[in-house]
């Protein structure tokens, strides 16, 4: 299936098996609607992902899979810290690891909540597109986060 490109809606209503964020490597907690939503909703993510930040063992450039989670969480390390810029060669090196693992992961479907803030978009789009087009799984690319607002998804 393609990746499907320019969708808006609450990623958090996704029927996918997992779901990608961007996170900082300092596991300090962005201030943004959906993170703000998502930590009341998932507390021990969070909680997990600060630990296994502070104590260095998310780097910039890495994910991981919290699979106690509907969908699965994947934090994927793009910035250095909260509020930091989003960087292009962190989103790709997290792409091509999934790429490579994808099967290893247990990875079903995929919805990638937006990695970046609008000026930056344009040239992570295209890295994602040209990337994940290679992945033999649903993958559901979100441009934009609209709180409670639900997208029709193709069925999985």
């Amino acid at each position: 299936m393609p990746v499907l490109q320019q969708i808006r809606g609450d990623v958090r209503l996704t029927r996918c098996q997992s779901l990608l964020l961007g996170v900082n490597a300092r596991g300090r907690i962005e201030v943004n609607a959906l993170e703000t939503l998502l930590r009341d909703d998932q507390p021990v993510f969070f909680s997990e992902y600060r630990r296994l930040a502070r104590a260095g063992k998310l780097r910039s450039g890495q994910h991981w899979v919290f699979r106690e989670a509907t969908p699965w969480l994947i934090a994927g390390v793009v910035r250095e810290s909260a509020g930091g810029i989003t960087r292009q060669r962190y989103i790709e090196s997290i792409v091509l690891s999934l790429l490579r693992y994808w099967q290893d992961e247990q990875l079903t479907s995929l919805a990638i909540a937006p990695l970046c803030d609008e000026p930056e978009w344009e040239a992570v789009r295209g890295l994602l597109v040209d990337q994940l087009s290679a992945l033999p799984l649903p993958v559901i690319v979100y441009t934009s986060f609209s709180p409670g607002q639900a997208v029709e998804e193709p069925p999985f």
